[in-house]
């Protein structure tokens, strides 16, 4: 539970109410996080470019990509996921193909 307010729907310009919107659309329901970061506009702004940029960029397959968010998401630290990652990667192949078995 935060422990400050976030901005309404009503109380926020037609910027913030526009990221809502997109941020409902993609994901089905708008966190506690984005309310509270829409007290500064820019903050906001920035991070819903950051994640647009980061959803629609394709130097990486978007399913490994799922599966390091996922990995970050549960247990491990981000410096952990990409230590195993790497160490993986340098098995090659069949690392990929279980990969690939897992994601379906």
């Amino acid at each position: 539970m935060a422990r400050m307010r976030g901005v309404s729907t009503r109380e926020a310009n037609w910027i913030t109410r526009l990221i809502f919107r997109g941020i409902r659309k993609r994901v089905g329901h708008l966190s506690d996080t984005w309310p509270i970061a829409a007290h500064q506009p820019g903050l906001l702004l920035g991070w819903a470019l950051h994640e647009l940029s980061y959803e629609r960029a394709r130097a990486v397959d978007r399913r490994l990509r799922t599966l390091v968010q996922l990995a970050v998401a549960t247990t491990r630290t981000p410096a952990e996921v990409s230590e195993e990652l790497f160490r993986e990667l340098g098995r090659g192949e069949p690392w990929l193909g279980s990969l690939r078995a897992a994601i379906g």
